[in-house]
């Protein structure tokens, strides 16, 4: 949301990262490392950011380690296309796409990406978010949009495009569009700016486009198809924004009320899913019975082999993948006769999608959070919300 300009600048942001690369035991006496124990109680390194990237060999807290990334591209969009230069190279969060580049063409490369034509790209490639036209650009998707290569672009129409983006990085970002203006005539917003339709002329010169007519006639029919795009989804906004404001004057909104309502826009909705989804067709399995409680891995040892113990029921396994496979379903509180497949790797390439799975829809979750409240605990207590609905489903 700081995010307002075509480059990043660490002046102009108002939250800090501490990056402490040091163990635990080298940093006794250290107010930093009340900090870290306290953000151990809170399990932080639970999370599913953070317990991807942790090794044998880096603290869960050290992110000195981490690749900063020439080009920050925001998830989510709306009204505003920024595509920011990193050129302090400072870390990003997971809100915001990293986005690697040959050092000779990272400015380029982001002053393309922050074109019309771009901007227009995104639109095929994102997906909707909730009913209010706010766009989500995840990886996937970002990787399918269409961006001009900067490495074809011969050295005049390189000059035209650093040129208008380095005009442009002098300057806050405004909307693409006004989307509340009603003038039909002019073009507004980023798009009435000198720079702004410098930079697109250029773009579209390095596409192919060698008539400066041409050029013209196809950036008016990319302005006036952008504003449409634009003041329809106003309208949506409009129309949630007197939903909201109703739903609010009945009361305190609560993570339950917030959760239901975000339920209700998704679409598609999201379906409940446990390792079993993930085990292929025609493997070999064998039915167990699984009884009601919580779980707990029981290792070999000289008394038993691999298993699960149940509440007071031990379930021989024979291998800690079926038992992290077993403990994964007991934990969803599935029971009852069960298959499970007889190989360790099956079980645990079924886990490891069951895991991919439960990132992206957390992500979603989060991302659907955010976009009611800024407040971190209440996000969380949404997503709660949001899982509880899921396993329901």
């Amino acid at each position: 949301m700081e995010i307002d300009s075509f480059e990043i600048k660490s002046e102009e942001l108002s939250r800090n990262i501490i990056l402490v690369s040091e163990s635990k035991d080298e940093l006794k006496g250290k107010h930093i490392l009340k900090y870290i124990k306290w953000g151990e109680r809170e399990k932080f390194y639970e999370r599913t950011t953070i317990a991807n990237r942790i090794s044998t060999e880096k603290e869960w807290y050290d992110l000195t380690h981490e690749r900063p990334a020439q080009i920050i591209l925001p998830k989510l969009q709306q009204y505003r296309h920024i595509i920011s230069l990193n050129s302090e190279l400072l870390l990003n969060n997971s809100s915001l796409l990293s986005v690697y580049t040959a050092d000779d063409f990272s400015a380029e490369l982001c002053a393309i990406l922050n074109s019309t034509l771009v901007a227009l790209s995104k639109q095929f490639f994102g997906r909707l978010h909730g009913a209010e036209g706010s766009l989500q650009l995840d990886v996937y998707s970002a990787l399918m949009m269409s961006v001009p290569n900067p490495q074809n672009a011969s050295p005049e129409t390189s000059k035209k495009i650093i040129v208008a983006f380095d005009s442009m990085r002098k300057r806050k970002a405004l909307p693409l569009v006004d989307v509340d203006s009603t003038d039909e005539v002019n073009w507004t917003g980023e798009l009435a700016l000198a720079d702004r339709q410098q930079l697109d002329n250029a773009v579209l010169e390095l596409v192919g486009i060698t008539d400066a007519a041409e050029r013209k006639n196809l950036r008016d029919e990319l302005y006036y198809e952008i504003t449409k795009l634009y003041r329809q989804i106003r309208v949506a906004e409009k129309k949630m924004q007197k939903f909201r404001s109703a739903s609010a004057s009945k009361g305190k909104q609560t993570a339950h009320g917030i959760a239901e309502e975000i339920w209700t826009e998704l679409a598609p909705q999201p379906k409940s899913f446990s390792p079993l989804d993930f085990v292929p067709q025609g493997a070999k399995t064998e039915t167990i019975d699984l009884p009601i409680g919580r779980a707990k891995i029981a290792a070999k040892s000289l008394l038993h082999d691999d298993g699960v113990n149940i509440g007071e029921i031990f379930v021989s396994l024979g291998s800690v993948e079926r038992s992290v496979f077993v403990k994964t379903l007991a934990d969803l509180a599935l029971h009852g006769a069960v298959k499970i497949p007889l190989a360790p790797e099956i079980c645990a390439a079924a886990i490891r999608k069951n895991e991919k799975e439960s990132e992206r829809v957390n992500e979603l979750f989060c991302t659907e959070a955010a976009t009611f409240t800024a407040d971190e605990n209440m996000q969380e207590k949404i997503v709660k919300e949001l899982w509880k609905k899921l396993r329901n489903n």
